[in-house]
């Protein structure tokens, strides 16, 4: 009896052992593909290039991921305290409507604000495939109540009825998609935007500024998916920058 009740223990961990070598090594690989690409090669490419190869490396990361139960749960994990950080930063209210845009194949954003604020969550995406995926992994877990994921272009998408915007990494036409946030968003619209991490934060939206006007409310910064920062802008009636 004594050895019966000893194993579970002993099973218990080993699997927790298992179970935190696989998430440390997911990290370790997804911050190396940023440290290549953003540190490495920094001198080498011009931003915009790199930012392209980012793109697609973590798209086709997630496209392929998806099919994995066990990379799928192990990523999500990875945003998991970066979102609960960014809830916090752009104060969730319990009338707010919550649109994603840039869903992606694994929807790892949509899952943890939805699972996190018991709210309901619009989520979009251009690439009709990634919807399907994305579709079917909220659908799994039955939040297809709370969650839709529905095609759609973040320049052209209505964002009138939405107090809270997530833009996520990785997103193309991203002058295009905050023009039309601040052009057609609410007064008091919030945006949570996630770039890579820059030493000068304060310039790093001079080059849309020229068509809106915001504020940088406050700055999250993450490791665990590489360096990045997610800026949490306000509408704003003047030229100046509040950061």
């Amino acid at each position: 009896m004594k050895v019966n009740s000893r194993s579970p223990r002993w099973e218990n961990k080993i699997l927790i052992r298992i179970d935190n070598l696989i998430f440390h090594y997911l990290k370790n690989f997804i911050h190396k593909i940023y440290k290549i690409i953003f540190i490495y090669s920094s001198e080498k490419f011009p931003s915009g290039y790199l930012r392209n190869i980012s793109n697609f490396l973590f798209q086709l990361f997630e496209n392929i991921g998806v099919h994995f139960d066990i990379i799928v749960d192990y990523y999500i994990r990875l945003y998991d305290k970066l979102i609960t950080e960014e809830i916090k930063m752009v104060n969730i209210s319990p009338d707010d409507n919550i649109l994603i845009i840039g869903c992606g194949a694994i929807p790892a954003t949509a899952y943890l604000v939805g699972k996190k604020t018991n709210k309901k969550i619009v989520a979009i995406d251009h690439n009709r495939e990634v919807i399907k995926k994305a579709s079917r992994y909220i659908n799994y877990h039955n939040l297809q109540n709370n969650i839709l994921i529905e095609y759609g272009e973040g320049h052209q998408y209505n964002i009138k009825l939405f107090d809270k915007i997530f833009l996520v990494y990785g997103i193309n036409n991203s002058e295009k998609i905050l023009s039309n946030i601040f052009a057609n968003g609410k007064k008091n619209i919030k945006l949570l935007c996630r770039l890579p991490a820059q030493k000068n934060k304060k310039n790093i939206f001079n080059k849309i500024n020229s068509s809106f006007r915001y504020n940088i409310e406050n700055i999250v910064s993450t490791h665990y998916l590489g360096p990045i920062d997610t800026y949490c802008l306000s509408k704003n009636n003047s030229n100046d920058n509040k950061f």
